[in-house]
């Protein structure tokens, strides 16, 4: 069965730490990466200490979805927000390493695929 490919951008919010989970599922891509656009600049303009992208279930990412998350990077970054990819996929992955993005897109020491 398919369903209409989409980012879950739900939000577990951990106020004690000033930090927001964002969890990414799905695909990225031009169709659905403006939805997940709108809802970071919502919560980076929160300013939370840290907004964090669980990036685990992401299946896609095409450049349309890379530049959300580049452009988000951007945003946060002057707005003093630190934003960190979670257990990213081998895809994603990859994906920072042949765009040359692993040192502007954070990801933490947590992979979601072996």
């Amino acid at each position: 069965m398919l369903s209409e490919p989409r980012p879950d951008a739900s939000r577990a919010d951990d106020r004690a730490g000033s930090q927001l989970v964002v969890r990414v599922d799905g695909e990225l891509d031009l169709f659905t990466g403006d939805a997940l656009a709108q809802r970071l600049t919502a919560l980076v303009a929160q300013r939370p200490r840290e907004v964090v992208l669980d990036v685990s279930a992401l299946t896609f990412c095409d450049s349309s979805g890379l530049a959300v998350l580049v452009n988000a990077e951007q945003a946060a970054k002057a707005q003093g927000v630190r934003i960190v990819l979670r257990s990213p996929t081998a895809l994603v992955r990859r994906l920072l390493t042949i765009t040359d993005l692993t040192g502007m897109l954070e990801a933490d020491a947590r992979s979601g695929e072996a």
